[in-house]
């Protein structure tokens, strides 16, 4: 007999805090200028945040609904967003990473076959702390770019897509050499 299991409801944890986890730079702007300004509860006779308010004279009302999240929207780029939201350039991010990752399979392959590491500071990894130091100073470079061009997009996605786009081609064009003296290597 096998234990039931209770069924967990999934939290979207993008409502539970108020965020638009599709909203763009623009539309969080704009919805930042169309939002009238509001004056507060106790200029009014009650304190109740559910009551209505008259604004200068006009019959609008503002009702609190209990079912609208009481912390106030965020900008979708909090420390929340970057690492659980999808990111400006995931897609060439992905790329920038995959092809490391080549590169390192392919001196980790030359090196097996007697070849060398020709970047000194890798090889000073890798002579200290064998192929795992090495491994970790490219891993770091990789995330420092990542993060760069992350950063770099929140101002000026253009300028963020050639940067990770010209670190694609440099790594690209290593993995390249390094299978072409893989291959004099081995035959």
């Amino acid at each position: 007999m096998t234990p039931k299991v209770a069924k967990v409801p999934i939290l979207d944890p993008f409502k539970i805090i108020g965020i638009d986890q599709d909203a763009t730079d623009e539309e969080v702007k704009r919805a930042k200028r169309s939002e009238p300004s509001t004056k507060s509860t106790t200029e009014g006779s009650s304190t109740n945040p559910g009551a209505c308010e008259a604004e200068s004279g006009q019959s609008k009302s503002k009702v609190h609904h209990p079912t609208e999240p009481s912390v106030p929207r965020r900008s979708p780029h909090g420390l929340w967003h970057v690492f659980f939201g999808n990111l400006p350039l995931q897609n060439e991010t992905n790329i920038f990473i995959l092809i490391s990752v080549l590169d390192i399979f392919a001196t980790y392959a030359l090196l097996r076959f007697g070849g060398h590491e020709a970047n000194p500071i890798a090889n000073f990894f890798l002579s200290r702390w064998n192929v795992q130091g090495m491994v970790f100073f490219k891993m770091t470079l990789v995330a420092f770019v990542s993060i760069i061009s992350q950063i770099i997009a929140r101002r000026n996605l253009a300028r963020a897509s050639q940067v990770l786009i010209l670190g694609t081609v440099i790594v690209t064009a290593v993995v390249l050499y390094s299978v072409t003296l893989l291959a004099r290597n081995i035959h």
